[in-house]
């Protein structure tokens, strides 16, 4: 039977009291009437407030309000009401990163530990690998990179795990389409051995850590505008 250490400390009657504090709210309000639910929705529900490529905002946040439209719950997200232009607009702006090239660095970075691992077989040294398997009912693997967990959405495929070279080498081809179709120049680079392979793949990931904090600072900046308060009713106040 186990039993707490910690002390309780009486209050004594004559030092505890009740005080009043004021609170105050930022209430969204169009000349001297407050905006309703009906009249929020109507705003323009432009693009994200965020730039996507720049990770700066768009125009001036006014603030976010609790009223869930059209999004996604799952997901940590802002209701923002934003100014450009003389125009006010709302948008829903998730804390995920969605920048472009945060977006485009983790794609090709599956693929690239895709060619990680067949070169890893070419050269022989598959037990090098240092892979962890997934925690989840989706089969897979994960590599770890200057700390970050790229998880492969299938298994290491059998041809690698067999060394079957031939199939291993056609693998190496279809993801050479692959990144070409996506528009990623990456057969510019020196991919001849699975080190260089690994350095482009940090390069990545400093790429993904740059425009991910970037992002989030944006995002913060978004959340302290703080709440704004609108009516509940269908009438203006």
């Amino acid at each position: 039977m186990k039993t707490s250490n910690a002390t309780q400390t009486a209050l004594p009657i004559d030092e505890a009291s009740v005080q009043e504090r004021q609170v105050s709210v930022k209430v969204l309000t169009m000349g001297t009437k407050q905006v309703t639910q009906s009249l929020y929705k109507q705003l323009v529900c432009n693009t994200d407030v965020i730039d996507h490529f720049t990770c700066e905002l768009k125009g001036q946040v006014w603030g976010w309000v609790n009223l869930h439209l059209d999004c996604n719950m799952a997901d940590s997200h802002l209701h923002v009401i934003w100014q450009k232009d003389g125009c006010l607009y709302r948008s829903c702006t998730y804390a995920k990163c969605s920048q472009v090239f945060y977006i485009g660095s983790q794609s090709s970075l599956y693929l690239f530990a895709d060619i990680y691992c067949c070169l890893k077989a070419l050269e022989g040294s598959m037990d090098e690998l240092r892979l962890l398997p997934m925690r989840h009912s989706i089969p897979g693997s994960i590599l770890i990179i200057k700390g970050r967990r790229v998880e492969f959405p299938v298994s290491i495929p059998w041809e690698v795990k067999r060394c079957d070279f031939p199939r291993i080498e056609q693998k190496l081809e279809d993801i050479k389409k692959k990144l070409e179709l996506d528009g990623y120049p990456i057969w510019d680079k020196d991919v001849s051995t699975s080190e260089k392979v690994y350095t482009i793949m940090e390069q990545l990931v400093d790429t993904m850590n740059t425009e991910e904090q970037k992002w989030r600072q944006t995002y913060q900046t978004i959340k302290d505008a703080g709440q704004l308060f609108i009516a509940v009713s269908g009438v203006w106040k």
